[in-house]
């Protein structure tokens, strides 16, 4: 549609097409010459098909985007972009991020399942019902989406040693051969080729993928709160994030493959147990008893937790993690399946490594994750730590608190700008910044190494590792770049090895690090680190802040040891600052320290983790949140929190709710349920019915009034032929308190027009009877004996009639904002003759009551809610009858056929509805939910907060005390930012 795209788009056609027969004609011509220098050679393929690969995969997008006719831009950025423009002062727009529908909906169908459950099953011997045989299925499931997440974990280790190996052997062997020459820059671009590789793979994977990037934790938190994060748990987003964090990790990036690991494992939680792929049609078991948002829910906290298993080699960690971090919903039963799927994720993990890598040892599982700690042992003549250490840990911790809070502020305002300036372009230049971040990278790092790395002499004994020693592989994985044979560069050993390596060195290294190097590795990593994270190629966040703080702590136990400080043990050092950094800025405690105690198997760090973790986050907690909880705010995710605002007491149900609804009625025609589908985005539509107010209380209608008080003189009359006799007429309303005074005589207030009107049986206006009502409020009246007494209550205009079909509420405040309320300024009448003696005579005329008024208005009755899926999918089945025929006649669906579709139901717009169904009727009480959660429009706050989190609710319905439908509750409406806004508008009001 674009020219300009258009031209960009030919040219970068024709050099692709150019540059690729050059290349290949000097290669065929020079490759007798090229074959003297291999390694020049393998940069250049290495640069050439990197080249085309990029270009290519840049032609496919913007030739898509040229198709679309769109820039490809994040739609989940939007509102921060618009809340970021300069000089606009407006409400930034929520992302509509929709709901998890965790509340069972129990219509007919889902009972009728219910019914079926509990009935023994004919393949089964025994008598057990089916819910029994479902429950063990729901353990096999268990154990698959375990052993899943350890398979996952063990491809993803096994490709990132061999390609990170192949890297840095291939840069070792040519740095000693090109060193004599002076020629190390060929060594440099040699690993920078081998990077761009690595990181090219890994970005156009995200590009392909968007919600690949990053850990992928904010995300699976968000899911676990109840929100429906799209593409998070897709089988194409598994593979982008599984393939493409082995790329990133070997590709030189500063990330970690743990924190991808924990979305694997939730991706594998909501896929398994479905037993079915929307992407491969062919694999459908027929088995949809898990097929819903409260099953998917479980299993995705059990997925992370073996994630988390699997990363770190610790099962109760990873409950714990999926508990304090993950689950907003928890029960008794699921934490014993979550430990379980944990435990199974660790166990095929280690089964993995041991018959891989010791070839013979397959029933070995002695073998930690994939994060490996090694064993913390200073010998007999020292100590791990002592009391007078806690101190020390102590300041650590608040240390670690301020680089953590550092941590956030530098890259939430560098995620601001990406969002505010990178997100507003074309997707390539998000590919290019994650490529241009691993060749800088890879210069710095390598750079670093060969000018600013210092040449360690080796101590005594320390040259190999002694025979039995568990941290043998730290000695093997000594760089000696440009140093001596008797001694090693301790910056090459931090940098060009696997991040974990790295870690391990700096807990268990016995030779000294020099205080030079561990600054330039701090300050270094530090910025790569802030940088790197939330950029477009898959990345955790655990081991890079782990490989910070143990070079942290590592480097204060070097300067204790330089101040003259005795037997202290570098490791602990160490794996405190890891600790109180990685608390620092993801703000975890209880997990956290679980996971790192089971890491190290040491219980005796308990107590020193337990408080440099708790001091970090209280200190990070004085500037920021914690680096997960920023990224969620960032894309405005509706995300509830633990508890409300503690300041909000003041505010109600009714200052927050949504008023503007839509409805239907139990039968209703299908071009009217067409026509609210294809015009709202409402994912819910209360189901109402008209009734009269009159009818709803039991209230005569305004044309017995003069009649009532003709019949209040009949019986005084009566009254006084009778003596002994007393009658008393009250006329009541629902506030119940009486003002006597000594006559009543509404008729007395008409004038004679009016009075003819009502002896007709005709109406008066609704306005003259309230100033008839006005005047009289303030005396009562007595008619001989009788006492006779006004309150007030509603009486409300035909102008409220039929506001279910445009979408309003038929009450007549205005919610939210100013209450107007003609509550206290009219009068309802309700009128009983009692007899003392125990006999009730209605003194309203028969006829009168049957005939409905014009001043007596509609009240719209609630009787449940219907989602629109459910809409979509009966239309579908085209579930209708015709008008003049009993809504029995339509099909009837099953609880199978309804949700067979789950979880991408069809849109509206693809349905097509022939015009003359249009006219038929829907009946859709037998598929709406009947009895969902309600509330009244006077309660706080908090208890509104509560019920909804709590019970995991998707809608909450707000009715008053007579049953209607007056607004409606969801998540948008109870976060945090909208809660302020909403006091701060009533603030005003009530100031003006």
């Amino acid at each position: 549609r674009s020219p300009t795209y258009g031209g960009a788009v030919n040219i970068l056609i024709q050099i692709h097409a150019l540059s690729g027969w050059t290349t290949l004609r000097l290669l065929r011509r020079f490759r007798q010459h090229l074959a003297k220098w291999h390694g020049l050679f393998f940069l250049l393929v290495n640069w050439g098909s990197s080249l085309h690969l990029a270009t290519f995969c840049c032609v496919l997008r913007w030739q898509r985007a040229v198709a679309r006719g769109d820039s490809d831009r994040s739609e989940e950025y939007e509102s921060l972009i618009d809340k970021m423009t300069d000089n606009i002062a407006v409400r930034p727009k929520i992302k509509d991020y929709e709901s998890l529908d965790y509340d069972n909906c129990y219509n007919e169908p889902y009972i009728e399942l219910l019914e079926q459950y509990s009935k023994p099953r004919k393949c089964m011997r025994t008598s057990q019902p089916s819910t029994y045989y479902h429950g063990m299925v729901e353990w096999i499931l268990v154990f698959l989406i375990g052993a899943g997440t350890g398979m996952v974990a063990f491809f993803i280790d096994y490709f990132v040693t061999l390609l990170s190996t192949a890297k840095f052997d291939t840069t070792a062997h040519y740095v000693t051969v090109f060193q004599p020459r002076g020629k190390l820059i060929i060594c440099v671009l040699l690993i920078t080729s081998f990077n761009f590789i690595y990181g090219v793979v890994a970005a156009i994977l995200t590009a392909i993928e968007p919600v690949a990037a990053g850990s992928g934790i904010p995300e699976i938190k968000c899911y676990l709160n109840g929100v429906r994060v799209p593409n998070v748990g897709r089988l194409k987003t598994l593979i982008a994030k599984a393939v493409g964090v082995l790329f990133s990790v070997s590709g030189g990036y500063l990330v970690g493959k743990e924190g991808p690991m924990i979305h694997s494992g939730a991706i594998l939680g909501a896929g398994i147990p479905q037993l079915q792929s929307v992407s491969i049609k062919q694999l459908d078991l027929k088995y949809s008893v898990f097929r819903s948002d409260r099953y998917k829910r479980d299993f995705v906290a059990a997925g992370a937790a073996a994630g988390v298993s699997a990363a770190f080699g610790a099962p109760i960690g990873g409950t714990l993690f999926s508990l304090e971090e993950g689950s907003s919903f928890w029960n008794q039963a699921l934490t014993w399946r979550v430990f379980f799927c944990a435990m199974t994720s660790s166990f095929f993990l280690n089964l993995l490594r041991q018959g891989v890598y010791a070839s013979s040892q397959w029933f070995n599982v002695g073998s930690p994750g994939l994060l490996d700690f090694g064993q913390f042992d200073c010998g007999e003549h020292c100590r791990l730590w002592s009391l007078s250490d806690l101190a020390i840990f102590i300041l650590m911790g608040c240390g670690g608190g301020l680089l953590g809070a550092l941590f956030n502020s530098i890259n939430t305002r560098l995620t601001i700008y990406r969002l505010k300036h990178l997100a507003k372009r074309h997707a390539i230049v998000r590919f290019l910044e994650a490529v241009l971040i691993g060749l800088v990278t890879s210069v710095l790092t390598f750079g670093s190494t060969l000018s600013l790395g210092s040449c360690v002499e080796y101590a005594n004994g320390t040259l190999h590792a002694p025979s039995g020693d568990p941290n043998s592989d730290v000695y093997s994985h000594r760089r000696q770049y440009l140093c001596p044979n008797s001694s090693f560069n301790d910056l090459g050993s931090l940098y060009l090895n696997v991040e974990e390596m790295a870690i391990k060195q700096l807990f268990h290294e016995p030779n000294r690090f020099t205080i030079s190097s561990l600054v330039c590795f701090v300050v270094l990593f530090f910025l790569l680190a802030v940088w790197t994270y939330g950029a477009g190629v898959p990345s955790g966040l655990f081991v890079p802040c782990l490989s910070i703080g143990a070079a942290y702590g590592r480097l204060v136990g070097e300067l204790l040891k330089m101040a003259g400080y005795r037997n202290l043990y570098a490791g602990s050092f160490a794996l405190i600052g890891a600790a109180s950094f990685l608390g620092g800025v993801v703000r975890m405690t209880i997990s956290l320290c679980v996971i790192l105690i089971e890491s190290t198997n040491q219980i005796s760090y308990g107590l020193p983790l337990m408080v440099v973790l708790m001091v970090a986050k209280w200190v990070g907690d004085l500037f920021n949140i914690g680096l997960y909880d920023v990224h969620v705010e960032l894309k405005e995710v509706p995300f509830l929190e633990w508890e409300s605002p503690l300041n909000m007491h003041s505010l109600k149900a009714e200052d927050i709710m949504e008023p503007n609804l839509k409805y239907l009625y139990p039968h209703t025609k299908v071009r009217s349920i067409c026509g609210h589908l294809r015009t709202t985005c409402h994912n819910a539509f209360p189901v109402v019915s008209k009734t009269s107010y009159s009818k709803l209380v039991g209230l005569p209608t305004l044309p017995t009034l003069d009649q009532g008080v003709q019949r209040i003189r009949q019986a005084h009359e009566e009254t006084s032929a009778r003596p002994g006799k007393s009658r008393r007429v009250t006329i009541n309303s629902r506030r119940n308190y009486r003002i006597y005074s000594q006559h009543i005589d509404v008729s007395n207030q008409l004038s004679g027009a009016e009075k003819a009107s009502l002896d007709r049986g005709d109406h008066i206006s609704q306005e003259r009877f309230r100033k008839v009502v006005d005047s009289g409020r303030q005396r009562a009246y007595s008619v001989g004996g009788h006492r006779v007494s006004t309150v007030p209550g509603t009486v409300r205009g035909s102008q409220d009639v039929g506001l279910a079909s445009e979408g309003r509420s038929s009450v007549s405040r205005s919610y939210p904002g100013h209450i107007q309320s003609d509550i206290q300024d009219s009068v309802c009448f309700s009128t009983e003759f009692v007899d003392e003696e125990g006999e009730d005579d209605a003194f309203a005329s028969p006829a009168a009551e049957e005939r409905e008024v014009e001043g007596d208005r509609q009240v719209l009755m609630f009787h449940g809610i219907i989602l629109r899926s459910q809409l979509v999918t009966l239309l579908k089945k085209r579930v209708w009858c015709d008008e003049d025929q009993l809504c029995t006649t339509q099909p009837r669906l099953t609880q199978e056929e309804m949700t067979e579709e789950y979880p991408r139901y069809s849109d509206i717009h693809d349905i097509d509805v022939p015009e003359e169904a249009m006219e038929k009727i829907m009946d859709v009480t037998r598929y709406m939910n009947p009895c969902p959660y309600t509330i009244l429009p006077l309660a706080p706050l908090p208890y509104v907060f509560n019920l909804f989190r709590t019970m995991g609710l998707r809608h909450l319905v707000v009715v008053d005390s007579h049953g209607q439908a007056i607004g409606m509750i969801t998540r948008h409406n109870l976060t945090h930012d909208f809660l302020h806004e909403r006091m701060e508008e009533l603030r005003q009001k009530k100031d003006v």
